[in-house]
This record gives C-alpha cells, sequence and structure tokens, in this order.
C-alpha cells in the first residue's frame, strides 16, 4: 500500500488498484481521478467509485486534521470571527467574514453543494 491505497504490478509496473478497477469495469482507463464515495481508500468495490476532476475529488474529502475549527473552510480570524472560503476549479471564492463557526460553515456548505453536487462534504 502506498499511501492509504493498494497498489498492483502489473508487468513489473505499480498501479493504483482503484484505477485498474475502473479499467476493468469500464474497459476504459479513467480520464480524471477516481473518487472513493465513502473516503476508503481500500474500498475498491465499482459502486463506491466514481470518476471526478482534481475540484471534486478534493471536494470529497474530510476538514484537515490541523484546521482549528474542525470545519471545512471555516478559519478563525482576529477577534474571535470566523471566515469562510471555497475553492472551486482552482478558483478560490471569499464567501464572508460571520460571528459564529457554524454560520460560516453554513456558507460553505451552500456554496459547496452549488460547485460540487454530490461531491460535497461537510466535514
Amino acid at each position: 500500500m502506498s499511501g492509504g491505497y493498494i497498489k498492483i504490478k502489473v508487468d513489473g509496473i505499480q498501479y493504483p488498484a482503484h484505477r485498474l478497477a475502473w479499467l476493468y469495469m469500464t474497459g476504459e482507463w479513467p480520464r480524471h481521478d477516481i473518487d472513493h464515495r465513502d473516503m476508503n481508500r481500500v474500498n475498491n468495490r465499482f459502486a463506491n467509485l466514481r470518476d471526478a476532476t482534481r475540484s471534486q475529488n478534493k471536494a470529497n474529502q474530510r476538514a484537515y486534521v490541523g484546521s482549528a475549527t474542525g470545519l471545512k473552510g471555516t478559519y478563525r480570524i482576529a477577534e474571535g470571527r470566523f471566515r469562510s472560503i471555497i475553492t472551486i476549479d482552482g478558483k478560490r471564492q471569499h464567501l464572508g467574514y460571520f460571528a459564529t463557526a457554524e454560520e460560516a460553515n453554513a456558507a460553505y456548505l451552500i456554496a459547496a453543494r452549488q460547485g460540487f453536487g454530490e461531491f460535497a462534504r461537510s466535514a
């Protein structure tokens, strides 16, 4: 395993198992990233896999472990206020300043649902 992903060696070359599963099930090499719907990197059942742009794949990640708020797109700033930011297709968007982390996260969730659809994850 590498980075938590299962690898399979074919003719001396290592491939991520989820990409090989996609190839086997569709007959085509994935055009983009392959996203694990449940975020479990070893769950390579075809029903758990979906073709995703890099932006969509990143949308289906948890908040960073070191996040002060534990909420995606929500950052503590000076004076006990919070800022909400989202990045869609490489473009960073400022969503506003808020009195609470929950309000900032609510703004993030609305933007995430609009920008990422089924790939949006709240935490």
